[in-house]
């Protein structure tokens, strides 16, 4: 899977002025035809060690001009989130705040069905299940609030809490862990909060 840097122009002492561009204008401009997601989440809340998108790769057998890539901003810009940990992951060291993915439109039903139906086991009983709701990302080098960069995310449905992306206006979504019991306003989220939670993880466990 490829990487994208995107970093921001500097100033240039003497010289004409520079046209900000947007991330997302950017984006579009390498790759018109593609959507935005990110599964962070699923690292540093759901306990995933493997990068699923790369198994998502092998067992679609995606060509190469159509497996996902990953936008990386530099240390130094604004973020695309806010609130999530920054990780080793696969022998990287990963600011999930300043990477978002993106991935061909024709190919982005697959991958986001195979992202939205993980669901990880781990010591200590722990069981969770990927979900999936639409969110608007303030584009961190846009000029005005309305410029938004439309995001599938995939958060974290454990058996006691959700982790989610809370929507802001105009600043960076922000990392927000919610008890199951306190589920109002997520509504958005697939599959419902309301899901028989207990019928989920029997099957996670292989349970009748």
């Amino acid at each position: 899977m490829s990487e994208y840097a995107l970093g921001q122009l500097a100033a240039i002492t003497d010289s004409a002025p520079i046209a900000r561009v947007s991330c997302l204008a950017a984006l579009h401009e390498r790759r018109p035809d593609v959507v935005c997601f990110t599964y962070a989440l699923l690292i540093t809340h759901g306990r995933l060690h493997l990068d699923p998108l790369r198994d998502f790769v092998a067992r679609f057998n995606v060509q190469t001009d159509q497996q996902p890539f990953c936008v990386a901003l530099s240390p130094d810009s604004p973020p695309f989130f806010a609130g999530i940990p920054i990780t080793m992951h696969e022998g990287q060291r990963i600011d999930w705040n300043r990477r978002i993915y993106a991935i061909p439109k024709i190919m982005s039903e697959d991958c986001f069905n195979f992202l939205g139906a993980i669901g990880i086991a781990g010591p200590d009983n722990f069981f969770a299940r990927s979900v999936q709701y639409q969110l608007r990302v303030p584009d961190p080098f846009a000029i005005t609030l309305d410029s938004v960069i439309p995001t599938t995310v995939f958060g974290v449905l454990h058996n006691d809490y959700i982790a989610h992306l809370a929507p802001t206006r105009g600043y960076p979504p922000f990392v927000t862990t919610v008890h199951r019991n306190e589920t109002h306003g997520l509504s958005h989220i697939k599959p419902a909060p309301s899901v028989d939670l207990g019928a989920v993880f029997r099957e996670l466990k292989g349970d009748k």
